[in-house]
Formats: structure tokens, sequence, C-alpha cells
């Protein structure tokens, strides 16, 4: 359960959604109308219960009720625990799927798994906001959609258990944002010079 809660965690800290203007995670309501708790689960957590997570986030210490009873982050705490070594773990994983991946642009596998790449230079940080804000919002739409479409597979014949019988293949897809904060803000004022 950690590990979920772990998720629910990040998405809060890096989901523009769930984040105020200065990148704060939000306070959040467990339940209602627009950005809840409810829904931050229900985008990171996968099929556990949003009590489930609250408690484990409770138990990590790394969320309080506000006297409104509004859920909070609280940030200090936020940093270490998404340093831990279940972090550092999930990243070098992370990090071989990217190189394998990667790594067939310059071997002929076939056939080659999907790897694309775009970037692009904004004129000001106001720009690279809504460009994050934007496209981190696309992204975990896209990424829900990879549970969704697991519970779909699983409705209609149950993936065998990883190390039984079967030929279990690990797939996945991955998304990521870039910003180079060393490039100047105004773009165009650098290349007139």
């Amino acid at each position: 359960m950690e590990h979920r809660a772990l998720r629910v965690l990040r998405g809060w800290t890096t989901d523009p959604l769930y984040r105020t203007a200065a990148g704060r995670p939000v306070e959040l309501s467990i339940d209602g109308e627009g950005r809840t708790f409810v829904s931050l689960v229900r985008a990171y957590g996968g099929d556990v219960t949003t009590i489930s997570v609250l408690r484990e986030l409770e138990r990590l210490k790394v969320v309080t009720r506000s006297r409104l009873g509004r859920l909070r982050a609280n940030a200090g705490k936020v940093r270490i625990r998404l340093r831990s070594v279940s972090r550092f773990k999930e990243f070098s994983r992370l990090l071989a799927d990217f190189s394998g991946t990667a790594a067939q642009l310059i071997s002929d596998r076939n056939p080659p798994l999907y790897f694309g790449y775009k970037e692009l230079e904004v004129a000001s940080g106001s720009q690279a906001e809504s460009f994050k804000r934007s496209f981190g919002r696309r992204a975990s739409l896209l990424l829900d959609g990879v549970e969704h479409w697991q519970s779909r597979q699983v409705r209609k014949r149950p993936f065998p258990r990883v190390g039984g019988a079967g030929s279990g293949q690990r797939v996945g897809l991955g998304v990521y944002l870039v910003q180079d904060l060393n490039q100047p803000a105004d773009v165009n004022a650098q290349r007139k010079c």
C-alpha cells in the first residue's frame, strides 16, 4: 500500500491540476466537486480505496487535516518520503526502461517499440508554465488510460500471475516533461544578439 500511497503523493506534488501557482500542493477537501482527494486517488492510486490511501499517508506523517477538514501535504516530509529507497528503486527501473527503449534507435529491433520526443523553445516563463499545465494533465490522462485498459483486459481474461505459469511479459508506457531552467527567459532577445 505504501507504494500506491506514494504514487498518489507524487501526483499531488507534480500534477499541475493539484498544485498552486507557486508549485505547492493545494489543500484538498476529501470529496465534492473539482479537485478533491477522491479525484487525486482515482487518478494516481489505481484500484485502492480513498480511505486506505489517506490512512497510509497519515501514518507516514506526510498529510495532515486542517481545522476545516481539508487535507494538507506537509512539504518537508513529502520531500523526505519521495526520496526514499523505494523512489530510488523506481527511478532505477524507469531509467533502465527508458534506456532500453531509446537503445533501439541504434539497433535494428524488429518490430521497434514506439519512441517519440518533441521539444520546442518558448519565449517566457508563463508559456513554460502553460505548457507544463496543459501537457502534464494530458500525460496524466494518457497514463490513466493504461490502468483503464488493464481493467478491461482483466474482465475479459485475467492476467497470469507474474512468475507463474504462462509467458508474463512486462509492458508499459512512460511520459515525462522537460524544462531546461538554464535557458534565458527571453529566447527571442538571445537570438537578436
